[in-house]
Formats: structure tokens, C-alpha cells, sequence
């Protein structure tokens, strides 16, 4: 039987009528331990709000595991924390960050640079590990010699030393007045395509799980003890369907200590679900 392969297209590349609106949440990515309380706190509240406890005195824990400690009426209890995230995604991001960096340091900004969207792609955009390479400041220059011509065509022709990585650089215009994801009003609007993602979910769920749940199923912990799973990203909550029935599979059949496991959606749809624990013996 063929394989099912989703792809998750990121709104922050696409371009139209439509308004980008950022969600309300942030989280502290940049804090460890901030991050674990913040995602905590939103287990409990939720929890809270259907009536199933009462909570104080979240606070993180020192010596973890677990990742945070809170008073569940007299009893302390703790939370240990897993994100589902797509292979090395924020490492990509950041890779794709300053590669817009460095093209955007190449460009002479004005008239032919502004309402101009760029979308590059490269050879294998599905790659787990993105390596562009040096191409940032050749993609700039060509991309600027294209910009100040004619622009008859709208394939920008990138120089021969770097056909191994980019198989197209492709520019339309676009009304991005005052698109939030712009520094400055006359900044091309630069997106790629491997900001997409591409799940497979026959091979990449249980993946994902091992890498991420089986290490924490090891712990041993000397006090009641939750386990969060959580996941953030569009690319997961697009693969919800086949996730949710082998994480739950995932976590009763094996061995761990947790008294309660939960998965925390925070990409869209039903937010919260509680997990069996029927493999909680050791």
C-alpha cells in the first residue's frame, strides 16, 4: 500500500488578499524552564476551567525531572514536559532567518524593492537537514541585478555555482502594504519553500514518538508526576488524525511513572486530550 505523505503549507509564506494576524500566544522560547511553566500553566488552567482540580504554586523545579512542581490541593505534584515538534523545524528556521539576512544586506532598497514577493526554492525543500550553504549573497546579487532591469519574466536566473542547492528564485508583485512580517515598507517580501513541511505519517510518527515520548517514559520520579506531551506547530496538528490513536497506543502499553498523561494541542483544534495510562507500573 503507498504511503500517505501530508504537507503543511506555513502562512507566513503565502501572499493575497488575506491578512496575516499573529497568534496571541507567545511563548517564552528563549527560557527553558519559563517555557515549561508557561505550557504548564495552561494544562492546569484548562483543567481548572472544566472543574477537575484546584492548583496553586506552579513553579519550576530545580532539580527536575520533572520539569515543574505544583500544589494539587496538599499534594505536590509534578509535570514532566515533551514537545512534538517536525525534525529539527527550528533549527531550519533559524538557518532560513539568516539566510533572508544575508540576502536582504544585498538589495538596493527602493521602488523596484518594494510590493515585490520572493519565494526561493530549493533543490529538496523536504530535507530534514536544511544546508543552503554560502548562497545568500549570490542569490542577493542576482536578485538585485534582476530587480533594477526590465523584469519581463518573472524567474530570476541564479549564477551556475550554486545550481546544486536553488532550483528557482521566482518574484511577483503583491500589495504587502503594511504586512506585519516586513521591517521596512520598501523590504521585498522573502519566503521559502521549505518553510513547508512534509509528514509521512507511517514513518514519521513513529519517529517522532521515540525521539521525543521514549526517552521520558525512562524517568523515574519519586513523587505523583504528570506527563505533558505538547506540540505548537501547524505541520503536527495537520497529522492530529493518525498522531492521536498511536500516542495514546504509545504511552499505555510501555512501562513508565507518570499518573496521568495528557497531549496539549496548541495549534488549533480540540486543545486537550488525557491519555490512558494503563502501562503506569514499574
Amino acid at each position: 500500500m503507498t504511503k500517505k505523505a501530508i504537507v503543511s503549507i506555513d502562512l507566513a509564506s503565502m501572499v493575497g488578499t488575506m491578512k496575516l494576524v499573529p497568534s496571541s500566544l507567545r511563548l517564552p522560547r528563549s527560557d527553558k524552564r519559563l517555557l515549561e511553566c508557561a505550557v504548564s500553566e495552561i494544562l492546569l488552567k484548562t483543567l481548572q476551567h472544566a472543574g477537575n482540580i484546584r492548583f496553586d504554586g506552579l513553579r519550576s523545579n530545580p532539580s527536575d525531572p520533572p520539569d515543574a512542581l505544583f500544589n494539587n490541593g496538599e499534594v505536590c505534584t509534578g509535570i514532566e514536559l515533551t514537545e512534538l515538534t517536525p525534525p529539527r523545524r527550528y533549527e531550519k528556521d533559524e538557518i532560513l532567518s539568516s539566510l533572508r539576512r544575508q540576502i536582504l544586506a544585498q538589495l538596493e532598497m527602493g521602488e523596484c524593492t518594494r510590493n515585490r514577493w520572493v519565494q526561493i526554492f530549493f533543490l529538496d525543500d523536504y530535507a530534514e537537514k536544511l544546508r543552503p550553504g554560502r548562497c545568500g549573497q549570490a542569490i542577493g546579487k542576482a536578485l538585485n541585478e534582476y530587480l533594477k532591469g526590465s523584469c519581463t519574466t518573472i524567474v530570476v536566473t541564479m549564477p551556475p555555482q550554486i545550481s546544486d542547492v536553488i532550483r528557482s528564485v521566482i518574484v511577483r508583485e503583491a500589495d504587502l502594504e503594511d504586512d506585519p512580517r516586513l521591517q521596512h515598507p520598501d523590504e521585498p517580501l522573502i519566503v521559502f519553500g521549505s518553510q513547508s513541511t512534509m509528514l509521512v505519517p507511517d514513518d514519521d510518527i513513529p519517529a517522532l514518538l521515540e525521539a521525543h515520548v521514549g526517552p521520558k517514559l525512562l524517568h523515574d520520579v519519586s513523587m505523583p508526576t504528570w506527563l505533558l506531551i505538547w506540540s505548537r506547530h501547524p505541520a503536527i496538528g495537520t497529522v492530529r488524525e493518525f498522531l492521536l490513536p498511536r500516542l495514546a497506543q504509545f504511552v499505555c502499553e510501555r512501562q513508565h511513572a507518570y499518573e496521568r498523561a495528557f497531549y496539549l494541542d496548541l495549534s488549533g483544534g480540540e486543545p486537550l486530550i488525557e491519555l490512558p495510562c494503563a502501562g503506569s507500573h514499574r
